[in-house]
């Protein structure tokens, strides 16, 4: 396939997963693929559309053929991180998240997200603690990544109760109703923290 045909190919299947068929966005890439099985950034598109299409199993595989091809691949361990998680195998996602981190993850703040909220549900409150507030201080307000620094407060919070860190969980919730006050999750902790 010539350099024009691939553009072609990626910004069909970006046209198709971004109007919410990531099936068909998937069908155009492995098209791509089959016609040129040499074109390694399309299993980076295929281990994308394959996650987003809820087809964990195929993102997996994608995603390694693409760290067997380029073990450093912070977005091919990305993936794999991330259907592991869907999957339920928190552990192995755990360890993904911080391969591709390792690797100077292109998708960093969104690894480090994951990487929070994984341990956060396997109960590791105290790493989980530990990760969030990188996403605090590297996502500026008015960015398309700040998001990630509201969400973090919200879970510094969470970690906080967990761990019995009740003033630093009320300050972390004070925060974060800064930039979404009407959050019933976040006034119902303060509530209960207030309480105890």
């Amino acid at each position: 396939m010539s350099d024009s045909d691939r553009e072609t190919a990626i910004n069909l299947a970006d046209l198709a997963n971004e109007s919410g068929d990531a099936i068909g966005a998937l069908r155009i890439i492995v098209t791509a693929i089959t016609n040129d099985p040499t074109w390694g950034l399309a299993k980076v598109h295929a281990a994308k559309y394959s996650f987003a299409a809820k087809l964990h199993g195929d993102c997996i595989k994608f995603s390694d053929e693409v760290i067997s091809a380029r073990p450093k691949s912070s977005v091919g361990h990305y993936y794999k991180a991330r259907a592991l998680n869907e999957l339920g195998q928190k552990e192995a996602a755990i360890e993904g998240y911080r391969r591709g981190l390792l690797c100077g993850s292109r998708k960093q703040n969104d690894a480090i997200y994951h990487l929070g909220v994984c341990l956060l549900e396997m109960g590791k409150f105290q790493e989980a603690k530990g990760v969030f507030p990188s996403l605090v201080v590297q996502c500026e307000p008015g960015s398309d990544q700040h998001w990630y620094a509201i969400s973090a407060l919200f879970k510094l919070g969470l970690c906080c109760v967990e761990l019995g860190q009740d003033t630093e969980a009320m300050e972390y919730f004070t925060d974060y109703l800064k930039e979404n006050p009407d959050c019933e999750a976040t006034l119902e902790n303060m509530k209960i923290l207030k309480n105890t």
